[in-house]
């Protein structure tokens, strides 16, 4: 079971605004604060992000993704708007899948924040 994840950035005042806003319309919120992390929480799932405490700049991780189950396709598809709209970049192809009764299984929009960090923003139904 996953306890939190971090994602790194070189300006967190600026990293800090873009996620605020991005997610302004779902239960995010801010738990812990230091000089170099701030920790959110969303809906149980918590996520930082970091200035690196080594003093290099922060890169993304190739293969590395955070995914956030938003609860719904039109919370997906709001919020992907939102982090679009302020400087999110597209990455990938939206994903979805079916069950074997053709309900909704998994739905996803891949993108890209302000340092590169790779995240899906997803609506889970599996059965």
């Amino acid at each position: 079971m996953s306890s939190y994840i971090v994602l790194g950035t070189n300006d967190l005042d600026k990293a800090d605004n873009f996620y605020k806003t991005v997610f302004k319309n779902t239960s995010l919120k801010e738990i812990t604060r230091y000089p170099h992390i701030i920790i959110y929480d969303l809906d149980g799932f918590k996520f930082g992000i970091v200035k690196p405490r080594n003093g290099s700049p922060a890169t993304y991780g190739n293969g590395t993704m955070l995914a956030l189950e938003l609860g719904s396709m039109e919370k997906v598809e709001e919020v992907l708007k939102l982090a679009l709209a302020n400087g999110g970049k597209i990455d990938g192809v939206i994903s979805e899948g079916r069950n074997d009764d053709g309900s909704l299984r998994f739905y996803g929009q891949y993108w890209r924040d302000l340092d590169n960090n790779r995240i899906c923003l997803t609506h889970n139904t599996f059965k």
